[in-house]
């Protein structure tokens, strides 16, 4: 044989039972090739990447493979075969070119796959090679579900937690908590993160905070607590020591995640874009009134309300700060907030037993425990269920909370009129659209029609 025998060598990011560096692999390879006087070709490597995972590329295996089924090599050695090959295809994919006549060598064996008892040989070690992968890939699974139910977690890191997993790290948990009341203040996700990015605030990779990753870390069922597995939550376990986050607080944040709808928000850009309303039932949109300095509020369907931002917006903020600071606007909400947590909590348990039932209902017709019709019985009015709770967590995201008649006068100098007035004088445009939308509880802002240049605080209701 003339045409050189290629080197290849690989180490699983999860660890081998053989603990062998591919620069190791290498130099034994090479030895073999020199003991038995033949031609080194080039070398490959695949440094942490898994032969069993199907979903992953490894670019030093395809090059090795394509040199073969050209002609270019007349071989390839490896340390063992488990580091070239762990499913029967790739196996299989050898076995097709061997016509072209090609040695496989390990640091022990040769296969000629044109010889019947060599292919036999070789296929046997790949059985053997994608049955012990299957075997860990079981025991790996058994194990963390065991860890699971014994209340443990992986031990990574995650934002708000150690490197255990488990004790929470004060400083970014205490962050959580101030996301939380400000989204259920009514402050926007996209406001936060823009916030946190400026600020600075690192990820646990250190990358810049995107949407996904944000809403993946306020869903977190681990910031009460509770464990996971397989994307369900393990009954009975849960983390010791303290919660990021209360249940009421958490059952709220997935109420308002779940009745998102998709479409683009309003863009925040102005104070009240998305929460005044025209009597014909269209959203005043802002906008800037060319060649002049001034913005204005419009109603774009009927084109009969136009309103002075400046002095709709002054309005607002008037009317807000009064509403807030009136104890009995707070207590009101705060009872409403009580009751729509309590609510919401009971549907999301809801909402996972039947989840956990339908699992296992499919895992039954999936193991052919029961017929296709038998499943669809019961599925179908457990989904109907599951559609009708959505819709439920939607309704109390939403709902307006009955709040008292009328507007106690409070005196300016006021401790609770002066401490709303700080936090509306001291906040973002965001934080301001969230104190509108507290104080607005539900309700909308409404602007009677009008085009005078002078502001009629009388066009203007709350309803």
């Amino acid at each position: 044989m003339t045409a050189p025998i290629d080197v290849y060598a690989r180490v699983s990011r999860l660890g081998d039972k053989d603990k062998t560096t591919t620069t190791s692999q290498v130099a034994v390879c090479c030895a073999v090739l020199d003991e038995r006087g033949l031609p080194a070709g080039e070398t490959f490597v695949d440094d942490g990447k898994s032969a069993w995972n199907p979903k992953v590329v490894r670019d030093g295996w395809q090059a090795v493979m394509g040199r073969i089924e050209s002609g270019t090599s007349g071989g390839v050695i490896v340390y063992d075969l488990e580091r070239f090959a762990r499913q029967l295809s790739d196996g299989e994919r050898l076995v097709a070119a061997a016509d072209r006549g090609f040695l496989i060598l390990d640091s022990e064996s040769v296969y000629d796959l044109r010889n019947p008892g060599d292919k036999k040989n070789f296929r046997n070690a790949i059985i053997a090679a994608e049955y012990y992968s299957d075997l860990l890939g079981q025991r790996t699974r058994r194990g963390k579900r065991a860890k699971a139910l014994r209340g443990e977690v992986d031990e990574r890191r995650s934002f708000g937690f150690e490197s255990d997993g488990i004790t929470v790290k004060e400083a970014e948990a205490a962050i959580i908590r101030d996301w939380a009341r400000r989204l259920l203040d009514g402050e926007s996700q996209q406001a936060l993160i823009d916030e946190a990015n400026a600020r600075g605030i690192e990820s646990v990779r250190g990358a810049p905070w995107g949407y996904t990753t944000f809403r993946q870390i306020m869903m977190r069922p681990r910031n009460i607590g509770l464990i996971t597995y397989n994307g369900e939550v393990v009954q009975g376990a849960r983390l010791p020591g303290k919660q990021i986050l209360g249940d009421g607080t958490y059952a709220r944040l997935v109420a308002q995640y779940s009745a998102r709808k998709p479409g683009r928000p309003p863009s925040g850009r102005y104070l009240l874009t998305g929460m005044a309303d025209c009597p014909c039932g269209s959203a005043l949109s802002g906008r800037h009134v060319y060649g002049t300095t001034r913005n204005q509020y419009w109603c774009r369907t009927c084109h009969h309300t136009f309103v002075e931002m400046v002095r709709l917006d002054e309005w607002a903020a008037d009317w807000t700060v009064k509403t807030l600071a009136d104890p009995g606007h707070a207590e009101a909400l705060a009872a409403a907030d009580e009751i729509k947590s309590k609510r919401s909590r009971e549907l999301v348990a809801e909402r996972g037993s039947i989840e956990r039932i339908m699992t296992e209902i499919a895992g039954r017709l999936g193991r052919q425990e029961m017929s296709l019709a038998r499943h669809d019985a019961i599925c179908g009015p457990l989904e109907a269920r599951l559609v009708a709770i959505a819709a439920e967590l939607e309704s109390l995201a939403s709902q307006a909370i009955p709040v008292p008649k009328g507007q106690r006068t409070i005196p300016r100098d006021d401790a609770r009129y002066i401490a709303v007035l700080d936090d509306w004088d001291s906040g973002t445009p965001a934080a301001k659209r969230a104190m509108v939308t507290r104080a607005l509880a539900g309700r909308r802002i409404v602007v009677g029609p009008g085009r005078d240049a002078k502001f009629d605080p009388d066009r203007v209701s709350v309803a």
